[in-house]
């Protein structure tokens, strides 16, 4: 089993896949799982993808027994991530994903990854210079011991070319607002 590690999730997106697909509870076995507080209040429940039933993820219990912590930013936290990028590129960026951005910026810790299915995030994390603390669920739960059948926007393609958009842009010199 590899080491713990802090192990940022982002969107609700990547919580549902992870509990869509069963790996949910073998994940916050292995990492220390981290939360955005914005995404505990959005990812309420899931769709079993057998029974189309709606279930629920119950994730402040996870909180309340220690099983995951949860991240909430400050007001001063959101408003200095969402002013490092120019008004299209924070049109597409949710307050989930701003929250988990400020918490990624705010750790001192390189071993905490950001982990996202959502492409205008994962530019954004490229954008400030912090691909090498990103992660997709792909790479994420093959690091751990678990094969999953993922949606595409969890999968390793995708998150690479969002990750080539991002640094591509960084160096063109756009998306990122003037200092």
């Amino acid at each position: 089993m590899p080491r713990r590690r802090s192990l940022l999730v982002l969107d609700a997106n990547v919580i549902l896949e992870l509990f869509r697909t069963g790996a949910w509870e073998q994940l916050i076995l292995r990492y220390r799982v981290i939360v955005p507080a914005t995404v505990l209040r959005e990812a309420h429940f899931y769709i079993d993808p057998r029974t189309e039933e709606r279930i629920s993820t119950d994730l402040p219990r996870y909180v309340e027994n220690g099983h995951i912590d949860t991240y909430e930013a400050n007001v001063s936290e959101l408003m200095s991530v969402k002013a490092r990028f120019t008004p299209e590129m924070r049109e597409g960026i949710h307050e989930g994903e701003l929250e988990a951005i400020a918490c990624l910026l705010a750790s001192e810790t390189k071993e905490m990854l950001f982990v996202s299915g959502d492409g205008k995030a994962i530019i954004a994390t490229a954008l400030l210079g912090q691909a090498d603390r990103a992660a997709c669920l792909e790479v994420v739960l093959r690091e751990c011991g678990l094969e999953k059948t993922l949606r595409h926007e969890h999968r390793e393609e995708y998150f690479r070319r969002h990750i080539r958009l991002g640094q591509e842009a960084r160096v063109q010199g756009r998306g990122l607002a003037e200092q």
